[in-house]
């Protein structure tokens, strides 16, 4: 048992990789939070008449639920998840995907 392990009083079988993964891939999403003004700085880009995407690296179904638990979905035009689309940040190609969708243009 590590000296974090003793500190925080954690049970061994918490130590098992796999249990802590699945359970941060399963309840992140009711735990997680936005930046302060995250709802009003994008409701007021939507209600300028900007269009806008969200493009992240990561795990699709994690990210998605996370997005959506932090209730900013029905402000964004495109959302690409790089395990979706199988790009990642920082390759133009994800970019350069979502410019049709939302109407920019190169």
């Amino acid at each position: 048992m590590t000296l974090k392990a003793v500190l925080f009083d954690l049970d061994g079988t918490l130590l098992d990789g796999s249990l802590l993964l699945d359970d941060y891939l399963s309840n992140f999403q009711q735990h997680c939070t936005g930046y302060p003004n995250l709802l009003t700085t994008l409701t007021a880009l939507k209600n300028n008449g900007l269009k806008i995407a969200l493009i992240s690296n990561g795990y699709g179904q994690f990210q998605y639920d996370n997005f959506k638990a932090l209730n900013i979905a029905h402000l964004f035009d495109e959302v690409l998840i790089s395990e979706w689309e199988g790009l990642r940040k920082p390759d133009q190609a994800i970019f350069h995907r979502a410019f049709g969708p939302i109407g920019c243009r190169r």
